[in-house]
Order: structure tokens, then C-alpha cells, then sequence
């Protein structure tokens, strides 16, 4: 549903990182979620929800999905 960059975003994302593990331990796997630049479900009301799925695609890495549990 959305399609921007982060570049956007407020905080660039090792500024994001840092913030996320200073206070605790993040073994490989950890996910930091850091919200969105555009798009949000919040302004139509849609939120995830069980069984909905996540695809993102990050540059030098590749597509990765997830299903929210």
C-alpha cells in the first residue's frame, strides 16, 4: 500500500538502529520497526492484523515477507 523511500523518513535509518539497541540487546533477527514515510493506515483506518502479510523490499538485501502472528 505504500511505496516511498526512506529518505523521508525524519530519523535516517542507522540513526533509527542506534536509538532502538541502546537499551537493550538485539541478537541477529531482531527487527526494528520504524514506521513510515507516507501511506499510513492510520488516516483510512486500517490497521494489521492476525494473518495479514508484510513484503518490503530493502536495496542490496532483497524482498522479505512476514506474516503478522
Amino acid at each position: 500500500m505504500q511505496d516511498s523511500h526512506t529518505s523521508k523518513l525524519i530519523f535516517d535509518t542507522a540513526e533509527q538502529i542506534a536509538i532502538a539497541v541502546f537499551s537493550r540487546d538485539a541478537p541477529p533477527g531482531d527487527l526494528v520497526l520504524t514506521g513510515t514515510p507516507a501511506g499510513v493506515g492510520m488516516g483510512r483506518g486500517r490497521f494489521l492484523k492476525p494473518g495479514d502479510a508484510v513484503k518490503l523490499w530493502i536495496e542490496a538485501i532483497g524482498e522479505l515477507n512476514h506474516t503478522v502472528a
